[in-house]
């Protein structure tokens, strides 16, 4: 489980807590993942999900060499009809790069 502080610009605009579930790992270290999030923003929250595939080693770097993408489930408040999907790039170990891409 992490909780992560999400900011655009500098400025913190919302938070996300997601869980993370290892479904599958290869002898050659491949390891897939089945993620769901939320992200609070201000106005209501977005639910994401999806599974992610890490290739051998970078699992356990925890840094994703390919930017990867999970779906926008839904929401609640100013977007409780939010689809979409999300942008997700690693940075370095605990730092990414997280863009929404919300249809309302």
């Amino acid at each position: 489980m992490a909780n992560i502080d999400l900011f655009r610009a500098g400025t913190k605009v919302g938070e996300e807590d997601a869980l993370c579930t290892i479904t599958r790992r290869e002898a050659n270290g491949a390891t897939k993942l089945h993620c769901t999030g939320v992200q609070t923003l201000l106005g209501g929250q977005v639910t994401t999900e999806g599974v992610i595939n890490y290739g051998p080693g970078e699992y356990e770097a925890g840094v994703k060499a390919d930017p990867y993408s999970t779906a926008i489930k839904g929401g609640t408040g100013k977007y409780r009809t939010a689809h979409g999907d999300t942008r997700i790039r690693d940075r370095v170990a605990g730092e990414f790069q997280l863009t929404l891409r919300i249809i309302r």
